[in-house]
């Protein structure tokens, strides 16, 4: 290959990446909009959790408990939060965020044995 292909070649690729850069990110970037909060990803829904259950312990109603989770898809709140106060657990969370998410999933159905060192 020529120097001169080369050099229309790598002239005409970085054009490319530049244009398409451009368009991906100034002139046509992805937005959401009304995106449901059951398709967040897992860490996200974990701090949903977390702040689902920093309500639940001041206010204590359980309905509205009940329907915040709903909104994240969970399908066996008990379990699901309980879960969550284990991924916690492992992550080194505070003691204080521990005992939220499991009085919320308590709220919801018996506590399971290795989360009972932090039940309310």
């Amino acid at each position: 290959m020529s120097r001169g292909a080369l050099i229309t070649l790598t002239a005409f690729f970085a054009l490319g990446l530049g244009l398409g850069l451009y368009v991906g990110w100034v002139a046509l970037p992805l937005q959401y909009t009304d995106t449901a909060p059951a398709s967040l990803r897992q860490s996200a829904k974990d701090d949903a959790l977390l702040m689902v259950a920093a309500i639940y312990t001041h206010d204590q109603d359980r309905l509205a408990a009940g329907a915040r989770l709903a909104e994240l898809g969970l399908l066996d709140p008990a379990a699901e939060v309980a879960e969550a106060a284990r991924r916690a657990l492992a992550a080194g969370a505070a003691e204080a965020d521990l005992r939220r998410l499991a009085a919320l999933a308590q709220a919801f159905g018996p506590l399971p044995a290795d989360l009972q060192p932090f039940a309310p």
